[in-house]
């Protein structure tokens, strides 16, 4: 498991590197898939070519699902992630070996390409999550424009400093694009004092809470379970972050399950219950 992780941190840097790139040459013919809210560019095809093949080449056999999953094959040559990582190997201390046919990973080529596109590079990341029979265990979240990459495997460690303490009573963070009705239900299920903090990318509210910007992040709509396989592992690689939908199930991440949860999401280092007990009933059109 060390190499899988050592060789997703390797693909998921990669990828954000042909994303600065692309950005700054201002090269990124955008096409709309189904809207303006969800985007595809050329930053997006050209770091899935890097992740998800360079992934399936080191590691053959390997379910690796994509969000790019129907961008065109690779016929140039593909990137060969390092197998090993000195700045892991000082933290993760003990190693784990799992039958491949456990193993799928959900890679994220741009998280925010919304964003991306309108030069809000700060939400911008790249991810690969890890689930092993279902369950998401461990993850890397990379940011391009900052330097920083996260990462995180469940019972082993993670490599985040924890600052939620920081973070303003009863804050939640929420999509830029779905607010919805954000403000109105949160100060009704949380009072007053209740803070919206609006954002873009699943990647970037996640790690938020472990920056103490917000206590918990929302949502209460379908996502893509690429947008949430890394940061679930990454949440769950602390003996107290909690993830799960809005009925407070865990999500199926298993090759087979689909690729949308349809029960929405809440995380939360410290807080989970609380924040659950607010939200669980809220309805569908709710889109926060």
């Amino acid at each position: 498991m060390k190499e899988l992780l050592s060789a997703a941190i390797d693909v998921a840097e990669e990828g954000g590197r042909e994303l600065v790139r692309i950005q700054k040459s201002g090269r990124l013919k955008t096409v709309e898939k189904s809207g303006k809210n969800d985007l595809v560019t050329a930053g997006d095809h050209a770091s899935h070519k890097i992740m998800f093949y360079g992934l399936k080449g080191a590691f053959p056999g390997l379910a690796v699902i994509s969000e790019e999953g129907d961008a065109p094959e690779s016929t140039s040559s593909v990137f060969s992630p390092k197998l090993s990582n000195k700045k892991l190997e000082r933290i993760l201390v003990s190693d784990e070996l799992i039958p491949i046919e456990d193993l799928t990973v959900w890679i994220d080529p741009l998280d925010a390409t919304k964003e991306y596109t309108e030069g809000l590079t700060e939400y911008v990341t790249t991810m690969v999550g890890f689930a092993v029979d279902g369950e998401a265990v461990g993850g890397v979240v990379h940011f391009p424009f900052t330097g920083e990459t996260v990462w995180g495997w469940q019972e082993h460690g993670n490599n985040i400093l924890d600052q939620s303490e920081n973070a303003p009573r009863n804050s939640v963070l929420v999509s830029r694009s779905h607010t919805g009705q954000a403000e109105e239900q949160s100060k009704k299920h949380l009072g007053s004092n209740a803070k919206i903090i609006k954002a873009g990318g699943a990647g970037f509210k996640a790690i938020s809470i472990f920056h103490g910007r917000g206590e918990a992040y929302f949502h209460s709509g379908k996502i893509k379970k690429w947008d949430i396989c890394a940061v679930e592992g990454i949440i769950k690689s602390t003996c107290y972050g909690k993830f799960t939908n809005l009925k407070g199930k865990t999500i199926d991440y298993s090759a087979e399950s689909g690729a949308v949860n349809y029960d929405g999401l809440i995380t939360s280092l410290h807080h989970h219950e609380r924040f659950l007990k607010a939200f669980s009933n809220l309805e569908k059109h709710d889109q926060l």
